[in-house]
């Protein structure tokens, strides 16, 4: 667990350019629709859940690229009639390479493949269970150039990964549909 946290560690690092200095660096925030795998997920919690996410990007070959990014998933229900309360809490932390194509001037489409690392907590009144797994990753999605240094875009993602609690399979990931502004923070192509 030690070194999948280091590893991370240092793709952080070295995609927002810390440890390296590259071409171009941006970064990403977006709002994502989630759709879960699991179906007793979605009875409980609903089809759909708004989370956010965070993601850092740096070029360094032609059009290729390395990333990470952080998703927050939290979702809760609540009965009155039963009195019961259920949070639950997931995060997925992903590094990986990229690569995006130039349609025009404005437009650019890109294909991303990823590794995972996923993170559950869920309680239901004073239970609580929790793990964690690595899985994979696979985005492809539109930018639209609006200036040198803002972009909008949109992204659709499959993440697959389960883990165990006990003997009880949990199946962590779904598809995510993301819209954001994509932040150009160094752009040496241009100077």
């Amino acid at each position: 667990m030690k070194k999948i946290i280091s590893i991370i560690i240092v793709l952080c690092l070295y995609s927002t350019g810390i440890l390296f200095s590259e071409k171009y660096i941006w970064t990403n925030l977006s709002v994502n629709i989630f759709s879960h795998h699991d179906v007793k997920y979605k009875d409980i919690y609903g089809d759909f859940i708004l989370a956010p996410e965070i993601k850092f990007n740096m070029s360094f070959f032609s059009d290729m690229y390395v990333w990470t990014s952080a998703l927050y998933i939290p979702a809760s229900w609540e009965s009155e009639e039963y009195n019961i309360t259920a949070k639950s809490k997931q995060l997925f932390l992903s590094v990986g390479l990229g690569d995006y194509m130039t349609f025009s001037e404005k437009l650019r489409g890109n294909f991303e493949i990823g590794i995972i690392y996923m993170t559950f907590s869920e309680q239901v009144d004073v239970d609580t269970e929790k793990g964690s797994d690595i899985g994979f990753r696979l985005n492809t999605g539109l930018t639209y150039r609006y200036s040198n240094y803002i972009n909008f875009f949109t992204m659709i993602s499959y993440i697959k990964g389960t883990s165990s609690v006990g003997i009880k399979e949990i199946k962590l990931g779904g598809l995510k549909l993301s819209a954001g502004v994509e932040i150009i923070l160094l752009n040496k192509k241009e100077e």
